[in-house]
């Protein structure tokens, strides 16, 4: 992240699938096209404590605390899990809101950040999203399926990302859609609000706490068929 900023560090972390010195290509490219040498790795002792004379010898300006808090954050998760033992192996597809004209559903797929936090809470995604993936366009991190193949996408729960309050009745109106298992049953949760939205698909040691307590009363209520709840706007 530094280094993408034009700025070499003079220490970093080990790179996970990085060469035997342990730097990425993609870092080592960075760092030789700014001119700068190699940071040094930083040691660590037996039982994971950071050497402090290392980092004080290498006099930095900035320490950046990159996944600091992510413990606390994982913390919290397993309570969501121990809190709501019904979403354990409940399978969802986490996709798109319809807008005039769609003809398909964009459905997310497993790598996104979106589909990642759900998993974290116990819920799996669907089993169908391998012929989701063939669809998927460049860089995209979602596939499609056409509104009359929706009844061969697998999932107990479908949890909707909508750019607007608007886009959500249309979406429930939808006479292909509402025959959906998940939608039929009242098994949905639409993301509405803005803030909520960028908070689940972009999570982060900040962002995760505060939506949990916004987000899993929305996912209660669409496992247990109650998906009058379209959005949460507090």
């Amino acid at each position: 992240m530094v280094a993408a900023l034009g700025t070499v560090p003079v220490g970093v972390d080990e790179q996970w699938g990085g060469d035997e010195q342990g730097y990425t290509p993609w870092f080592r490219g960075t760092v030789e096209k700014l001119g700068g040498p190699l940071p040094e790795i930083l040691n660590y002792g037996d039982a994971g404590e950071i050497d402090f004379e290392q980092i004080l010898s290498l006099e930095p300006d900035l320490i950046v605390g990159l996944y600091s808090g992510v413990t606390d954050v994982q913390g919290r998760l397993t309570a969501v899990t121990a809190e709501h033992p019904e979403f354990k192996d409940k399978t969802f597809a986490y996709g798109l809101a319809l807008t005039p004209g769609s003809t398909e559903v964009g459905l997310y797929l497993n790598y996104d950040a979106r589909v990642r936090l759900l998993t974290e809470m116990d819920f799996k995604n669907t089993p169908s999203t391998e012929s989701i993936a063939s669809t998927a366009k460049g860089t995209n991190g979602y596939g499609g399926i056409s509104l009359e193949r929706l009844d061969t996408i697998e999932a107990d729960v479908f949890v909707g990302w909508a750019n607007g309050a608007d886009e959500v009745p249309y979406t429930l109106k939808d006479p292909l859609f509402t025959r959906w298992k998940p939608i039929a049953g009242k098994n949905h949760a639409f993301v509405q609000d803005a803030t909520l939205g960028m908070a689940t698909s972009g999570p982060s040691a900040l962002s995760v706490p505060w939506a949990l307590e916004r987000y899993v009363p929305m996912l209660a209520d669409a496992v247990a068929g109650k998906g009058d709840r379209i959005g949460a706007d507090s």
